[in-house]
């Protein structure tokens, strides 16, 4: 399966909103309901969440490239 590049950059977005001093709260947890993440009030636990999840998209796009590189 490949990896949807909209939910790439829709963390990627979130990760940007996140990152700001004063990251609005409103459009952090819809953010985090596009990307199918669960909403955390916690802000350090909201990066957390997002940037684990950002994790498993590059690695499963690594692997994919890898099985197909082998076949």
């Amino acid at each position: 399966m490949e990896m949807e590049p909209s939910r790439m950059n829709r963390l990627e977005a979130l990760v940007n909103e996140l990152l700001k001093d004063e990251p609005c709260g409103k459009t952090v947890k819809a953010m985090m309901k596009q990307t199918g993440i669960d909403y955390s009030a916690d802000p350090v636990e909201q990066i957390n969440l997002v940037l684990r999840a950002l994790h498993f998209e590059i690695d499963e796009t690594q692997t994919q490239a890898t099985t197909k590189g082998n076949a």
